[in-house]
């Protein structure tokens, strides 16, 4: 069982609920792709803060070219891990350890996955306070994090602890350092600068490691740094970018050979430095025409590619091996990743185990990710379309030495994918305060049911999400009872201790079928009994004490005519706890419906324990609304004894009604419709049916409360005015 803290969670913490599409798929940008070392996996991390996993036999052959395609053909989800609270920006095997699986996350946190129960088996919370943007191996038992925070700590994944932060500038240990990586053990051409207050403080976008004791880094600082595990210090710094290092990679370090690190930068370039010569890079490649974001090379170093904000990826080989010559390279340019410009940047790359190319004819794969929440795998042929290879001398590449193909066009083909679904980007919440519309990055309306958690349906290609909220919006009023967050791409809904009980209305207009219209729900409270529903079936059964106790022991509604039906959440609707914290917020934890344990109920807010498990009824007395009644003008019925009137807010005109006719009968004594005349159909009382309400000129429906009277129709903070007549008082004053 994943715990997240080691303690109740405080009184101040905010209750989300997700709710999801009925498709496994990411929203919105993926991350991160990793494989499994075994089985060859591929496990994606998404800006939808979900992590899921697709078989490796579903992506061999027969995908369609990037772009747009049919998602009824995309490969089947085989898991998803949804623990985390926000971005999930790095994921990373241990070969050693390959049913766990490491990831790390904007919630500020890294987990340890125990993939054949598909949870977290370990979080680690207490390390980073901002975003953790990346994981590296160290050695078969170890790994390191690192975040915009600026710090790199390390694990060991056996005990799961962090077992030492990266933190000491350089020392006198960079020449020890040298002394291993080079075969004479000289030390001249090592560079060792002194680290400044600005450098430490900078964020860091990248890391990575090749299984030894060396890190390699990247951050906002635009050197980049290497470290020893050992010394739990920097021993190096590597200068000559000038922006943002977005990614790194370094090769295996043994004993008498030589250690490349490749960097990526948002000046564009790709840098290779030999750590035996760090004083400038061996080469400078600036084929790409944005930010490099993604690297990614092989085990022997003797290639990689590369992707960024243009959404090309490109191939770079970088044989022959020896970093003392001037060596050529071969270039490809694989794919743009999408055709729509919006969401055409390369994210991550990953590169599937295989034989090093070894003739004009071979092919090298490489998945690559995109901000559309899809990833493809690319064949990338290393003959070109005249059937030669490129090369060209020197240590700074041109752009004009590189030959490009579309994506499916000589020289690159996707070969299978694994496609996204349009996030939602725009929201209304309508006055029901039940429903919203969204709009997702496709420029697709939806209406969404926020009491039973789930979308209601489809409503085709939006123009304007304002011209639809006013078409489907009706005039009631119901006070704000949650927020929404929709920035990962699905419907989050907010709930916090000062408002979610401040909503009460005619259970009838909540969707829920009872026997009188005068029926009252409290909206926040009777959704939060739906959503831990299955949580109190298993608390029930879960002690014989607790056996006489079953659902019917609910407090009543608030006209007290007993129980009210119950909403119905689907189970993979997620629940999260957040504290508040600078800069970002904490995540208490994150479970789905079906998955939150009895336990488990102390890591939510005290509020929520005392509705679900308490069955304290929560609603607050809500306060009530004075308003004027009085004839309407030129109508022959009698002034009220008692005009100035004060009511519940959702009193509705039908009540209105009822009383106006009751009250003139009581005071004149006289109640009753007539056959006569006009004069004496006006002396005498009518009956409710035959009044009708007035507000600024407007005949009131009779389903309206007097909140949504005053909020819509009267719009002023001085007391509502009402108005009443016959309804065939218009017509007879107009005749005369």
């Amino acid at each position: 069982m994943s715990m997240y803290v080691s303690s109740p969670a405080p009184k101040n913490c905010k209750l989300i609920y997700t709710m999801h599409a009925p498709r496994h798929h990411h929203r919105f940008g993926i991350n991160a792709v990793a494989l499994q070392p075994d089985t060859g996996d591929v496990y994606t991390a998404g800006r939808d803060a979900q992590i899921r996993a697709w078989s490796a036999d579903r992506h061999q052959g027969g995908g369609a070219e990037s772009g747009n395609g049919d998602l009824e053909n995309a490969p089947k989800c085989l898991v998803s891990l949804e623990e985390h609270a926000d971005w999930v920006n790095a994921l990373l095997f241990l070969p050693s350890h390959p049913l766990k699986l490491v990831s790390a996350s904007s919630d500020t946190t890294v987990k340890v996955w125990d993939l054949p129960s598909r949870r977290s088996s370990h979080s680690f919370y207490n390390e980073h306070k901002d975003y953790v943007k990346a994981l590296a191996r160290v050695r078969s038992d170890h790994f390191a994090s690192a975040a915009l925070d600026g710090r790199i700590f390390v694990y060991d994944i056996n005990t799961c602890t962090a077992v030492a932060e990266l933190t000491a500038p350089l020392t006198s240990s960079t020449s020890s350092l040298a002394s291993r990586l080079t075969n004479s053990g000289r030390t001249s051409g090592i560079v060792s600068v002194d680290s400044d207050s600005s450098d430490e403080l900078a964020s860091v976008y990248a890391l990575h490691g090749a299984g030894s004791d060396l890190l390699v880094s990247g951050s906002t600082a635009r050197v980049v740094s290497v470290w020893d595990v050992r010394l739990s210090g920097r021993v190096m710094q590597l200068k000559g970018h000038t922006d943002i290092i977005r990614t790194v990679q370094i090769s295996t370090a043994t004993v008498g050979s030589p250690c490349y690190i490749l960097s990526g930068s948002s000046d564009r370039s790709v840098r290779l430095w030999d750590m035996r010569q760090p004083a400038r890079p061996l080469r400078v490649m600036e084929y790409h025409e944005d930010s490099v974001w993604a690297l990614a090379a092989d085990d022997t170093f003797s290639y990689f590619c590369s992707g960024g904000r243009d959404g090309k990826i490109f191939y770079s080989s970088l044989a022959p091996s020896s970093a003392t010559e001037s060596a050529p390279a071969r270039k490809l340019v694989a794919a743009a990743i999408e055709q729509d410009p919006r969401y055409s940047m390369v994210l991550s790359l990953a590169l599937p185990k295989q034989h090093h190319p070894g003739s004009s004819k071979s092919e090298v794969r490489v998945w690559a990710s995109s901000a559309r929440a899809s990833a493809y795998l690319y064949s990338l042929r290393l003959q070109l379309e005249n059937g030669e290879t490129t090369s060209h001398s020197g240590n700074k590449d041109s752009s004009t030495a590189v030959q490009t193909a579309a994506a499916g066009a000589p020289g690159a083909a996707c070969i299978a994918s694994i496609r996204g679904l349009p996030g939602i980007v725009e929201y209304r919440v309508l006055n029901n305060r039940r429903q919203l519309l969204t709009v997702d990055s496709d420029g697709v309306a939806e209406l969404w049911n926020v009491t039973s958690g789930q979308r209601e349906r489809k409503l085709g290609p939006c123009k304007s999400l304002d011209e639809l909220e006013a078409s489907m919006n009706e005039k009631v009023f119901v006070p704000s009872w949650f927020t929404v967050d929709v920035r990962l791409g699905s419907v989050s809904i907010k709930l916090d201790r000062s408002s979610v009980f401040a909503a009460e209305m005619y259970a009838c207009d909540a969707g829920l079928s009872v026997e009188s219209e005068e029926t009252k729900v409290n909206l926040g409270e009777h959704v939060l009994r739906a959503l831990f529903s299955r949580w109190r079936k298993a608390y029930l059964g879960s002690a014989p004490s607790l056996a006489a106790v079953s659902d019917q022991d609910l407090p009543p509604n608030s006209t007290g005519t007993g129980t009210l039906p119950a909403y119905e959440m689907p189970a993979d609707v997620s629940v999260v706890v957040t504290e508040d914290r600078n800069p970002v917020a904490f995540t208490v934890i994150r479970r789905r419906l079906d998955q939150i344990e009895v336990a488990e109920i102390s890591y939510f807010p005290s509020w929520v324990v005392e509705c679900v498990r308490d069955n304290k009824p929560m609603g607050k007395e809500t306060p009530k609304l004075t308003f004027l009644l009085q004839p309407a003008e030129n109508s022959p019925l009698p002034k009220l004894v008692q005009n100035k009137l004060t009511a519940p807010r959702v009193l509705r005109v039908r009540k209105v009604k009822a009383y106006v006719s009751k009250e003139l009968g009581r005071e004149s004594g006289n109640t009753g419709t007539t056959t006569g005349g006009p004069a004496d159909k006006a002396a005498l009382i009518p009956d409710e049916s035959e009044i009708e309400i007035i507000c600024n000129e407007q005949v009131l429906d009779d389903s309206m409360s007097l909140v949504s009277i005053k909020h819509f129709i009267w719009r002023s903070p001085s007391d509502l005015e009402l108005a009443y007549r016959r309804k065939d008082d218009a017509t007879r004053t107009a005749g005369t």
